[in-house]
């Protein structure tokens, strides 16, 4: 990896960013440190020097810690210089953070908590120490670097900067590691930090909420693209494979020459090479269709919570659903555009209908068009294999001087086909998901009427950001599901 910086680079990184229509992608440093410093200038002269070396041409830095007395201060001083966005995780409330602090010292940390871009007030049923840990492995979670300003010696308490170091090396999380005794700046695990040539440059974003929009449009239009064409191949497949069978089961009943047969054979043969062709097309189809599908969404969710309160509380979890660098992309963009906030009754207004009625309709438009489909194709494969009983029992019953009659054949072979086509039936609702998704969504629909009811009775934001964050947690879970069962359905170990 190359740790060098220039002029060029710079002004390259700022044509690259006059794409301001497309999704930033974003690299997050966290920090932890001491409260007593043996040199405050010495940390401030080589966090200059680790924002350097962090900065990369397609991402964009933000920074994440506490906001203690010390190193935490400093550090989002030095952010802030940079007008690098910053994340504040308080321990605590904040009167009860407030009693570490001298007059001085207040006023300096209130200052930069109140101009973050977001601040989350951790649990306060934790013990002291605790809480300072639990803020501190949070601060890991969230970075893709930690600097650490740290004199190497073991924790008098619990909860100091050597136990987030441990936590850290624990979960492999790479370090910058500033010994506050030397001053000497050491990287641990660079190697996967990502490649490039380093530049610290505060790019200009766009609209925020435009990006998203326009990021939405584009992988809607592939859902949109991918989505039928995986559907129709599958029919397609499930054609082919019948019709292979068809063939096979004609030839063995009917008394055809050898040219019939060869014929034959060439058509069963060239329908299963289709089959194969197919089968990859369909997978390259399919494979789009998920990704772009659960981009779709969690860009949605984004959008129907673009005009709330700002609270860590209803961001979308993607758990399951590999999005982690697209959802970190949206979170910047949610937190930075602060000043799409509206009042709670312009909020609730909008989420009733940009999220909450707008879904409902979807759930309902989709049971119109899927429940039909899945309850006459479970009758059709049912008639067929009550068919095939009856035709297994003619059979039986026909005497054996009848066999060579045409209606005896015509039976024999619906005793072969129509089990075929059963099984083709059933796969083909399988596969469409449309058991699962006549069921659950109208479980979603009784949510969302709920839901509905519950944000029109919301006084308060803690009120409406508890039913959003309800509702959003639904949403993206039936989404994982459908996931789920499109991704791995029928794969084995």
């Amino acid at each position: 990896m190359s740790w060098t910086f220039d002029d060029n680079m710079a002004r390259n990184l700022s044509s690259e960013h006059k794409k301001t229509d497309e999704l930033p992608r974003w690299f997050i440093v966290g920090f932890s440190g001491h409260r007593h410093l043996s040199d405050p200038g010495k940390l401030r002269e080589l966090l200059r020097e680790v924002f350097k070396k962090v900065g990369y041409p397609d991402r964009r830095v933000a920074c994440v810690a506490s906001a203690a007395c010390g190193g935490d201060t400093i550090f989002h001083e030095e952010a802030a210089r940079h007008s690098f966005p910053r994340f504040v995780l308080l321990p605590f409330d904040r009167d009860t953070f407030q009693k570490d602090f001298d007059t001085e010292q207040w006023t300096r940390a209130a200052a930069l908590i109140d101009s973050a871009i977001g601040c989350d007030v951790l649990s306060g049923e934790l013990a002291r120490s605790e809480a300072f840990l639990d803020a501190g492995v949070l601060t890991v979670d969230r970075c893709d670097l930690l600097v650490v300003c740290w004199h190497g010696q073991a924790a008098t308490g619990g909860g100091g900067t050597a136990d987030v170091v441990a936590y850290a090396r624990e979960v492999g999380k790479p370090m910058a590691i500033i010994d506050d005794v030397s001053g000497n700046l050491t990287f641990e695990r660079a190697d996967l930090l990502p490649g490039g040539d380093a530049v610290c440059v505060a790019a200009p974003i766009g609209d925020p909420l435009l990006i998203v929009q326009t990021e939405h449009r584009r992988q809607a239009d592939k859902a949109g693209k991918h989505g039928p064409r995986s559907r129709n191949l599958v029919l397609w497949l499930i054609w082919l494979h019948l019709g292979a069978s068809a063939i096979a089961v004609v030839v063995v009943l009917a008394e055809v020459n050898e040219a019939w047969k060869w014929g034959a054979s060439l058509a069963k043969l060239l329908a299963l090479c289709t089959a194969v062709v197919f089968m990859q097309i369909q997978h390259r189809a399919k494979t789009s269709w998920i990704s772009s599908r659960l981009s779709t969404e969690l860009c949605r969710s984004y959008l129907a919570i673009w005009k709330l309160r700002r609270s860590s509380s209803i961001v979308p979890d993607t758990e399951g659903m590999k999005l982690d660098s697209m959802a970190q992309s949206l979170r910047m963009l949610w937190y930075l555009d602060k000043d799409k906030q509206v009042t709670l009754s312009q909020a609730k207004e909008w989420y009733l209908r940009e999220r909450i009625d707008n879904q409902r309709d979807y759930f309902q438009s989709s049971i119109a068009r899927v429940a039909p489909q899945y309850v006459w194709g479970r009758r059709i494969a049912l008639y067929g294999t009550v068919l095939t009983i009856i035709s297994i029992a003619l059979c039986q019953i026909i005497p054996h001087q009848l066999e060579a009659e045409w209606y005896y054949k015509l039976l024999k072979s619906m005793t072969m086909l129509l089990p075929l086509a059963g099984a083709a039936i059933l796969s083909y609702l399988f596969a469409l998901d449309m058991g699962r998704r006549t069921i659950r969504y109208r479980e979603m629909i009784d949510a969302l009427i709920t839901a509905h009811k519950k944000v029109e009775t919301a006084k308060t934001w803690p009120a409406l950001l508890r039913v959003v964050a309800d509702t959003e947690r639904k949403l993206l879970r039936e989404i994982s599901e459908w996931h789920a069962v499109a991704s791995y359905g029928g794969k084995s170990n």
